[in-house]
């Protein structure tokens, strides 16, 4: 028996969670918003016909780099 990968929007969700951060604390670190936060970790976009409903792969690049350089102690830029 094979165990699956979380999908990443669960991924997502734990990182900010093992880090202690609250969705407005992931906000004010990224500039991402909290309802894009929300939307990521929810692994859509509420509100949205099926069909506008997911997240763009080049958000998900772009919240990943976030992610990645506060694991690694960097200053946001803006």
């Amino acid at each position: 028996m094979t165990t699956e990968e979380p999908a990443r929007h669960e991924k997502a969700r734990a990182w900010r969670k093992s880090k202690g951060l609250t969705i407005a604390d992931l906000a004010e670190l990224t500039g991402f918003s909290v309802s894009v936060i929300a939307d990521m970790e929810r692994g859509s976009r509420r509100g949205q016909k099926p069909e506008h409903a997911t997240i763009e792969e080049t958000s998900w690049l772009r919240f990943g780099l976030a992610c990645a350089a506060i694991d690694n102690g960097l200053d946001p830029l803006f």
